[in-house]
């Protein structure tokens, strides 16, 4: 592979010569741990708020070159065949400038959302479920977490990709957070292989009172969601009680 230098003197070179008094980006797109050069990976040029102004690919050496509608600060989205989208920094060209830079990223296979998979990912029957934070059973309060995160093809949860869609108190959010981990899924399928898929899972945290003897406390998927399933019951040690017998929860919060 040529050294950066003489890369970046090609690019200014062929801008030179091909697009005299135009704005031109230009650049290549390497393997950041392999240093070997990405072709067909798709770029666009972003204004502002991020809106598409040029689209093109870049070539079997990794090279692109993009003529911008003028001066300006431009950001450059680009999409390797199969993986997620890689955005730089911004970028500063001055009107009529020719510039280029080496853009070192790390393909990482794409998450398919619920439509594009033929078969989604589901809870493994029996997998673990969120403690229930002892402080908010202790005072009887119920509630729910509408939880987002990547399932992988191993079928484990990428923690780095969670996030809290909607929730009632923070300490349940924890809950779901110390228990990604151990959550197991069976992977979703494309065309019959295991493909990472973003899974929304809503966790209802629930203190069900049964007349006079028993009291459990159950944490429940709700049914309908991506990867729902029937409910899961944690622990159930009993509710704390006064001179006029067992707390009672309110109905459990919907999210």
């Amino acid at each position: 592979m040529p050294s950066r230098c003489s890369f970046l003197f090609a690019v200014l070179l062929a801008a030179t010569t091909s697009a005299h008094a135009q704005t031109v980006l230009g650049g290549q797109v390497v393997h950041k741990t392999k240093g070997t050069v990405l072709p067909k990976v798709a770029v666009e040029l972003l204004g502002a708020r991020d809106t598409v102004l040029v689209t093109t690919t870049t070539g079997d050496d990794g090279t692109f070159m993009i003529t911008a509608p003028s001066g300006g600060s431009y950001r450059v989205r680009l999409t390797a065949p199969g993986a997620e989208a890689y955005l730089s920094d911004s970028l500063k060209v001055a009107d009529g400038e020719y510039i280029a830079h080496q853009f070192p990223i790390e393909p990482t296979p794409r998450a398919y959302l619920e439509f594009e998979v033929q078969r989604r990912a589901v809870p493994v029957t029996g997998s673990k479920a969120p403690r229930y934070p002892e402080s908010l059973r202790q005072a009887g309060m119920t509630g729910c977490v509408i939880a987002e995160f990547v399932v992988d093809e191993t079928g484990r949860v990428d923690s780095a990709t969670f996030r809290a869609v909607k929730f009632t108190h923070v300490d349940f959010v924890r809950a779901v957070i110390a228990a990604l981990p151990d959550f197991r899924f069976q992977p979703a399928q494309v065309d019959g292989r295991n493909v990472r898929a973003v899974v929304r899972q809503p966790y209802t945290f629930s203190i069900v009172a049964q007349p006079r003897v028993e009291t459990r406390t159950e944490i429940r998927r709700v049914d309908g969601g991506i990867g729902s399933s029937p409910s899961a019951t944690a622990n159930r040690p009993p509710l704390p009680t006064t001179s006029s017998g067992p707390v009672r929860s309110a109905p459990p919060v919907q999210c």
